[in-house]
């Protein structure tokens, strides 16, 4: 702002990062959305690690067409995001399939406003991303598990271990830095989540 000698009359006073405090500490807006991202974070990581985990181990024999099972297992991850959101927005609309599928099995029609709905927002979000990325997890662990001597096992066996003694005492000790490195990965990944929340709410 000039004044009429031409001078500069605009004076601002420095804040530093007061403004940035104030967001932080005191707009619930800003809370609420960092403990939603963090419940989101959390749930989706252990549902993802869980299930990722099970699928290596199920996949990690050998048996007929197992090369065309995990490229199937696989095809979730290759989705854009955008895809994979609008894809998920057509499943949970109000007359979408969701609601018709719970509508038959429970013998009378609902309709849930899956997106609209502050606790029924974030299922929708973590089962879009639990569906797209569980198959990162799996594909990281089964790398883990293969790297697992099956003269080891082989030696547990014969000592007389039993497969779930195997798994807690061999198995996943030798994998939990894999599984740990999977998931830092992709709760950094988490943590930025913005695709799939912009399109589903």
């Amino acid at each position: 702002m000039d004044a009429a000698d031409g001078t500069n009359c605009w004076h601002a006073k420095f804040v530093g990062l007061k403004n940035y405090f104030e967001i932080i500490f005191k707009d619930p807006r800003f809370i609420m959305s960092v403990v939603r991202t963090i419940l989101i974070t959390t749930v989706s990581i252990l549902v993802e690690s869980g299930l990722g985990l099970v699928y290596a181990l199920l996949f990690i024999k050998d048996f007929r067409g197992k090369k065309i099972c995990v490229s199937i297992m696989l095809l979730p991850m290759m989705i854009i995001p955008l895809v994979s959101g609008y894809n998920f927005f057509m499943l949970f609309i109000e007359n979408g399939p969701i609601n018709q599928v719970l509508g038959f099995l429970l013998g009378r029609q609902v309709v849930f406003h899956w997106m609209s709905h502050p606790t029924l927002g974030l299922i929708t979000i973590m089962i879009a991303d639990i569906w797209e990325w569980t198959p990162l997890m799996f594909l990281i662990l089964m790398a883990g598990l293969t790297s697992v001597r099956e003269s080891q096992v082989n030696a547990a066996v014969s000592l007389g271990a039993k497969n779930f003694q195997i798994f807690r005492m061999l198995t996943l000790p030798l994998i939990k830095p894999i599984l740990l490195i999977a998931v830092v990965i992709r709760g950094m990944e988490l943590f930025k989540i913005f695709d799939i929340v912009f399109i589903l709410t």
